[in-house]
């Protein structure tokens, strides 16, 4: 009847036997509604507040606090992307990233994380020629291989075989992903051995392979094979095909698509400093292959950062920069508009945001 009349909405006041008694209800809902076209309608009684209203009163919330309306649904779950930038060029199509932290991110974790559709940040809290090992290996793994895989040097023994609790080991010259393949030894092969035997004097006779398919269909082929390497065309380790991991990944839900560079190989980001030395970190991790590199610093809104910017820029222009830590959009601005020293401005292409309190410290 309201309606009708088009006549000022008369809200409840009370309760009258039982029933709702009109008075003036929604009187307050038309006074927020700035299109009124006196007709009642779903967009006079609108629920909660816009963001604007609500984070505009001079009160705090926290994450408890609040909660998002739905809305109505006119499209399939499938159809949804979560896909983004984590810097300009760089899409993922998982939205994640792992911390540099070294007790996060290493060569194992960025393998996880570029597998999944995400990218890992290898820590910088050691040496430049450890970290560059760690980016080289990521952007040599075989996508889709085994991550854990049991790499010993040429002087291991059986006895350190049975003390790792795995049923093979892959030696190298050096004991490292990256290193001279030189065979796989198996377990089972030290039982009528000295536990003092080394490993490189008794290999199994398995062929190394090029492809993780090709890994992967040689342990399908061979029940007695524990682990297939892959080697790269010179003869280096880059990873191998192990019977566990082929039996893990056939319990888990498929992954999807890895995040890769534009040659098929897994992306890798790393983290660096501001300081003078940290140019040959990032020359040295450039030529290792890494794909973007973090300036790590609690408080990126300084002129050492913005220095560091434009060396990147000048020296490596197809790498890509995150700046930061920055938590206001003065900062924000002042690392997307970087004086250049020639009349122009350079920027970063992503930034990292977030300050506050963290196990050994609290940034203010």
């Amino acid at each position: 009847r309201w309606a009708r009349r088009q006549r000022p909405v008369r809200p409840v006041a009370r309760l009258k036997r039982g029933r709702m008694a009109p008075k003036r209800l929604f009187s307050w809902l038309r006074k927020r509604n700035e299109d009124d076209d006196g007709v009642f309608g779903p967009d006079d009684c609108p629920d909660g507040f816009t963001a604007r209203q609500l984070f505009g009163q001079g009160t705090s919330y926290t994450y408890d606090d609040v909660i998002l309306h739905p809305g109505p649904i006119d499209f399939g779950a499938h159809e949804v992307s979560l896909e983004t930038e984590v810097a300009k060029g760089i899409k993922l199509r998982t939205p994640l990233v792992s911390s540099p932290m070294d007790t996060v991110t290493e060569a194992n974790m960025a393998i996880a994380m570029a597998e999944v559709g995400g990218l890992g940040f290898v820590h910088y809290n050691l040496s430049v020629d450890e970290q560059v090992s760690f980016v080289r290996a990521v952007k040599n793994h075989p996508v889709g291989s085994a991550t854990d895989v049991n790499v010993v040097d040429a002087s291991a023994t059986f006895s350190i075989l049975a003390a790792s609790g795995r049923s093979y080991a892959v030696v190298t010259d050096d004991g490292r992903l990256g290193g001279r393949y030189l065979g796989v030894a198996h377990a089972s092969d030290g039982k009528q051995l000295s536990a003092s035997a080394k490993l490189v004097d008794h290999l199994a006779k398995v062929s190394a392979k090029k492809s993780r398919d090709d890994a992967h269909a040689a342990i399908k082929a061979d029940e007695k094979l524990e682990a297939v390497p892959i080697v790269s065309d010179d003869g280096n380790l880059l990873g191998a095909e192990t019977r566990e991991y082929l039996l893990l990944r056939e319990t888990l839900p498929d992954a999807g698509a890895p995040s890769v560079d534009a040659g098929g190989r897994l992306l890798c980001g790393a983290a660096v400093g501001t300081r003078e030395g940290d140019k040959d970190r990032i020359k040295a991790l450039v030529a290792a292959g890494v794909d973007v590199v973090i300036l790590d610093s609690s408080q990126g809104d300084s002129t050492f950062q913005k220095s560091m910017v434009l060396h990147i820029r000048a020296s490596h222009p197809n790498v890509k920069v995150i700046g930061g830590n920055i938590v206001t959009r003065r900062q924000a601005y002042h690392l997307t508009h970087i004086d250049d020293g020639k009349g122009g401005t350079v920027s970063v292409d992503g930034l990292r945001v977030g300050m506050g309190s963290g196990s050994i410290c609290t940034t203010q």
